[in-house]
């Protein structure tokens, strides 16, 4: 809303300067055709007998012209009407009229007005001629406020001269221009900088140098074009705006300011070394608080053709367009201390590609070469990203609970070598032998039947299961990044193929090849840690094992367990999984026939077989982080 009434008290501003301006000029065309007017009434003709006569006696004339030269119908109306008229300066002016019964009075007052003419009386002699617009005295402006020392000026072709006149008008400094310069038409505009800012900034808009004598006293002089230094005309900054504290610390409140000039300044003031290849030919507004040198030279540069590098510990600046000859190019080796340097060029951003890159994988390192400030940029963002990455230590214990109830009820006898025990958790298993048989029968007074030979042995089986431990491995991996463990069997199979060679008598052959399948405990983790120092762990399990074949060349068959699972844990901490499950259950008895179908002496002469079993697979995990 503010904008707007801004916005329509300047348009009604300039229609109320238009105004005064359109009824100024009217009045004074007023005034001007009043006095041709009592002009003309004093004018004397001639009539016929020689005698004068006022023209507003004369007799009426009629004239028809179209596009004639004004001088040349000015001599015909003079010599029809026998009126001394001359005119002059009207020779570009063609005129077209028509009247009848015109007096002539009322004909040169027509061409006057219309033609915007004046005319002047020598004697009785009338001369017309072109009015005469005086030129406009143009006062540049220039404004100076003495209580807050801020000079304002918005010039526009002005003469050098008139504008130094006025700016010390109305400042009191004393600006002195020299001869050839006087008329120099210069333009700027500053909206409100301190007195010499805003001098040596007039000057330096204008392709000039400003000295200064003293406080009152500056000198305008002209560059000289065969000079090739850059730095001969260099503006000085006052510390309220431009200030460096003992730490290398810069504030700046710089309204149009000279880049160079604003280098070169800082450059001296904090002791630097610098070198100009080529001239920065730029002017900025810069307002910034606290900040370091190499950050404001980025801020000066942005959106510029000029760049700057430092070498040994000098700042070098200048131009870095490609193909000057005094192109700014700076050359970088970034060593990589945490990421190998195979995959950062396709990680770098495509706004920060503006550049040569390099690989050198002998070093690890990048080499960049281009500007300097794109440089900067790429090697902040490899800073961000080259960072340790945590190494996980995953500690695994794979295991099966078996759930199996194995019970052989009856005796198992026979000659020979006593069978092996199973290798269970919680067996219970008696074999007796030849001498405890025979002890066994004494005992019971059964001596009369007979003593077994010394071969003989006798099983009673019971088993129950427990916890098989499988594997116990220990992994570790980058965070991010996947960790397989595998391990397994292989078999092998006989493919046979029948061939079959010619179509008259043909002749059977076979052949065959072995091919292999395999069964594996598959493990695949992939970590990844937090910033809190969780740890989020991807798990996926397959566990596949042999069945029998149905055929002795037949393929064997495979089973397959497997489950998939994200889970989230401390540093340190054990979670146990679970959950592939797997049953069988099977029945068999043996004994003499007929008698082992007897109850109870089926438990004597035979044996009966009852096995369940369940197995569940179970995971456990302990992740360890190792910076």
């Amino acid at each position: 809303m503010k904008k707007l009434t801004i916005l329509v008290g300047f348009l009604f501003g300039c229609v109320w300067i238009t105004s005064a301006q359109t009824a100024e000029k009217a009045t004074t065309d007023s005034l001007r055709l009043k006095e041709i007017r009592v002009k003309l009434d004093s004018v004397s003709t001639l009539d016929k007998d020689g005698g004068a006569v006022k023209t507003g006696d004369e007799a009426p004339i009629e004239i028809s012209v179209g596009a004639m030269p004004l001088p040349e119908l000015v001599r015909n109306i003079a010599s029809n009407s026998q009126v001394n008229i001359g005119i002059k300066g009207a020779e570009g002016i063609s005129a077209t009229c028509n009247f009848s019964s015109a007096k002539i009075t009322d004909l040169v007052y027509y061409l006057c007005k219309e033609y915007h003419l004046d005319l002047d009386l020598v004697g009785n002699i009338v001369s017309i001629f072109p009015v005469v617009v005086p030129l406009e005295i143009k006062i540049p402006k220039v404004e100076y406020s003495p209580e807050t020392q801020m000079l304002k000026y918005d010039l526009e072709n002005d003469e050098l001269s008139k504008v130094a006149k006025r700016l010390s008008d109305v400042s009191g400094v004393n600006l002195i221009v020299p001869q050839p310069l006087l008329s120099r038409q210069v333009s700027g505009y500053v909206s409100g900088l301190p007195l010499e800012q805003a001098i040596s900034a007039l000057a330096s808009t204008n392709g000039l140098r400003v000295k200064k004598e003293n406080e009152l006293l500056f000198r305008i002089e002209a560059k000289d074009p065969q000079s090739t230094s850059f730095l001969e005309n260099i503006d000085s900054f006052d510390e309220n705006v431009l200030s460096v504290d003992s730490l290398g610390v810069i504030t700046a409140q710089i309204t149009s300011g000279d880049v160079q000039s604003i280098i070169v300044e800082l450059c001296r003031r904090m002791g630097l070394n610098f070198f100009f290849i080529s001239p920065i030919s730029q002017r900025t507004s810069i307002y910034v608080k606290e900040v370091d040198f190499d950050t404001l030279l980025s801020l000066l540069f942005s959106g510029t053709p000029y760049s700057f590098y430092c070498e040994n510990n000098i700042y070098i600046f200048g131009s870095n367009a490609s193909g000057s000859g005094q192109g700014l190019i700076a050359a970088k080796v970034i060593a990589l201390r945490n990421r190998s340097v195979d995959k950062i060029p396709e990680i770098i951003p495509e706004l920060l590609r503006d550049l040569q890159i390099k690989q050198f994988n002998d070093l690890n390192s990048l080499i960049l070469c281009g500007d300097q400030r794109q440089i900067a940029r790429v090697c902040a963002f490899l800073k961000s990203i080259d960072q340790k990455v945590p190494l996980i230590t995953i500690e695994v214990m794979i295991g099966e609970i078996t759930k199996k109830t194995l019970q052989e009820l009856g005796l198992t006898a026979g000659l020979g070598a006593a069978p092996e025990s199973p290798q269970t958790y919680t067996p219970f298993q008696m074999t007796l032998k030849s001498n405890t048989i025979n002890n066994l029968l004494g005992q019971l007074g059964l001596k009369n039947i007979g003593k077994v030979s010394n071969n003989f042995y006798l099983t009673i089986k019971e088993e129950k299961g427990g916890l098989e431990v499988m594997s116990t491995p220990k992994l570790s991996t980058l965070n991010g990044h996947e960790a397989v463990l595998k391990s397994g069997e292989t078999q092998y199979y006989k493919e046979v193929m029948n061939n079959i060679i010619g179509t008259q008598n043909p002749i059977q052959s076979e052949s065959y090849t072995w091919k292999s399948l395999e069964a594996n405990m598959t493990l695949r983790i992939v970590p990844f840690v937090s910033a809190d120092s969780t740890i989020t762990l991807d798990i996926e399990i397959e566990q596949s094992e042999f069945t029998a074949r149905e055929e002795k060349t037949a393929p064997p068959g495979i089973a397959t367990r497997s489950f998939k699972s994200q889970i989230r844990l401390h540093n340190g901490e054990m979670v146990l999984l679970g959950g592939i499950d797997r049953s069988s259950k099977d029945k068999t008895s043996t004994g003499l026939p007929l008698i082992a179908r007897i109850p109870i002496l089926r438990w004597i002469f035979g044996s009966t077989r009852n096995n369940k079993s369940d197995y569940k697979l179970t995971l456990f995990i302990k992740p360890t982080v190792i910076m």
